[in-house]
């Protein structure tokens, strides 16, 4: 059965992506206003990278079902 991402993970990601909007969108109209094409690409990166953390912390990574074994366990 396939397991499902815990809600808590989904709330997180969500508030990193309203954080990254709550800067990134004031940052670019400012900068649109200013005629500062550098400013609206850091903006829109800002977006980006937040939409990417909020991906992987919501990402269900799978189980690993074999134990590990370190060398320092071996007899």
């Amino acid at each position: 059965m396939a397991q499902r991402t815990p809600a808590w993970k989904w709330v997180l990601g969500l508030v990193v992506m309203i954080v990254g909007a709550a800067i990134a969108i004031p940052l670019y109209r400012y900068a649109d206003g200013d005629d500062a094409p550098g400013g609206m690409v850091i903006a829109v990166l800002i977006f980006v990278g937040s939409v990417v953390l909020a991906s992987w912390i919501a990402y269900q990574r799978p189980q690993s079902s074999a134990p590990v074994t370190h060398a320092s366990n071996r007899k």
